[in-house]
């Protein structure tokens, strides 16, 4: 007589459990990683989606990625199957980091423009007794050229 792996037999009389296989690393991080199966209800659940797992370490549950839905079960395999928890919705976090580069990008744009802007008043007053004016530096563009009259020669 066998013994009945009940965790995987709960399967046959559910067909709405779906077998999901995840990782806990990467294929770059571990070449040799090991995948795992655990069962769920969701249905929405897809590869590539980050999921929780119950775990015996870090508060019990860990953030694992599906890397296959709707796996076959080996009824005979002796391995428990367990629940996962719940799927992690990961769209509101991107969005906010990518808020802050956003608002990050603003700042620093806004300090180099106020340093930009000290630096020009502080020369500013530095040179008011020279005669020198921000009027005058900004015509310095449109100033006709001053022509020589010297004649460039060069020597072979």
């Amino acid at each position: 007589m066998t013994t009945t792996n009940y965790s995987t037999a709960v399967m046959l009389f559910n067909p709405n459990i779906r077998a999901v296989r995840v990782s806990y690393e990467t294929e770059e991080q571990n070449k040799n990683r090991t995948l795992y199966i655990f069962k769920t209800l969701d249905e929405s659940i897809e590869v590539g989606d980050y999921v929780v797992i119950g775990t015996s370490s870090r508060h019990n549950l860990t953030v694992v990625k599906v890397e296959e839905v709707d796996v076959e079960v080996d009824i005979d395999s002796a391995t428990q199957l367990a629940w996962l928890v719940d799927r992690v919705e990961t769209s509101a976090h991107r969005k906010i980091t990518e808020d802050e580069k956003s608002w990050i990008a603003q700042m620093k744009k806004a300090q180099i423009r106020k340093k930009r802007e000290d630096l020009k008043d502080s020369m500013m007053e530095m040179y008011k007794d020279e005669g020198i004016t921000d009027a005058a530096i900004v015509q310095m563009g449109s100033l006709p050229a001053i022509e020589s009259s010297a004649e460039v020669t060069t020597e072979d």
